[in-house]
Formats: C-alpha cells, sequence, structure tokens
C-alpha cells in the first residue's frame, strides 16, 4: 500500500466509526480490504479498539 493508500484507509476507518462513510467510499474500503493484507489487518484492529472502548465507555458518537 502507498502512503496516500495508507491515508485514504485511515480516512475510511474514521468516516466508518463515525457514521459517515457513504456508499462509494464503502466500496472502496471493502476494495481496499480485500486487495491489501495489511488494510485487513489495520481495519480489525481498528473496529477492534473502537469496540473496546465503547465497552468501556458507552456507545461512541451516537446523541453527543
Amino acid at each position: 500500500m502507498t502512503e496516500v493508500e495508507k491515508k485514504e484507509l485511515e480516512f475510511l476507518l474514521m468516516e466508518l466509526t463515525e457514521g459517515q462513510l457513504m456508499p462509494e467510499q464503502s466500496h472502496r474500503l471493502v476494495e481496499m480490504i480485500q486487495q491489501y493484507p495489511e488494510a485487513k489487518k489495520q481495519y480489525l484492529e481498528y473496529c477492534q479498539v473502537h469496540a473496546m472502548l465503547a465497552w468501556e465507555h458507552g456507545v461512541l458518537g451516537v446523541g453527543q
């Protein structure tokens, strides 16, 4: 993955967890996860951390 793609992945993951991911962005995220093993790893780690934070501190980003 290029540096530009890494930054794009970070942006897409942030949009995903904020509930702001548009359909075309969702398709791009899926493409990246399927194409790059490191993107899949980062996606899984990002989701895991987000879930742990939500568990510890309540649902994040909803009604705030």
